[in-house]
């Protein structure tokens, strides 16, 4: 959670900052992989989370989930 409030406020902080719509355009786009890897990061998290309560679970189910 505190990865992605760190993205959100870096883009506001860099879109106040940039005055070119194509610097603001290109540094959003950068971020998207950043927002995406840290979701991922925080489902694997939450699957292992899982799989220690339930051993029925699986990093199968994890990832189809």
């Amino acid at each position: 959670m505190g990865g992605i409030v760190a993205i959100v406020l870096v883009r506001f902080g860099i879109r106040i900052q940039a005055d070119e719509e194509e610097i603001r355009g290109l540094i959003a786009l950068s971020i998207l992989p950043v927002a995406l890897l840290t979701m991922l990061i925080a489902h694997g998290i939450a699957a292992r989370q899982a799989m220690k309560h339930d051993h029925r679970i699986r990093p199968a189910d994890g990832m189809i989930s």
